[in-house]
């Protein structure tokens, strides 16, 4: 029984990601997402939703550009995206003290 939850689970967590835009920059996700870049080794750039108010921050986050190299050898440049979070929305700001949209 708890197999096939762990593959369920497995399954559910895949069509999760993979229901969100890969990316390279800002340009090619929708207006209310950033191009992210997980902390993760290899991680692929995905487009994911601002953070709102109320949500955890980056104070002083700076945008990354560099080129990716994965294990099958393939490459992938990506110009001014997030690393770890994206900004909070536009109607917020990342408060230098608590670390959070306000």
């Amino acid at each position: 029984m708890s197999s096939i939850l762990s593959i369920l689970l497995i399954i559910t967590v895949g069509l999760v990601f993979s229901s969100n835009g890969q990316c390279t920059n800002n340009a090619d996700c929708l207006s209310d997402e950033c191009c992210l870049l997980g902390p993760m080794r290899y991680s692929t750039p995905t487009c994911i939703p601002y953070q709102k108010k109320g949500d955890q921050c980056r104070v002083n986050a700076e945008f990354v550009t560099t080129n990716l190299t994965y294990p099958n050898n393939s490459h992938l440049e990506v110009k001014n995206v997030s690393y770890i979070l994206c900004p909070c929305v536009k109607e917020t700001s990342c408060n230098k003290e608590t670390g959070i949209c306000d």
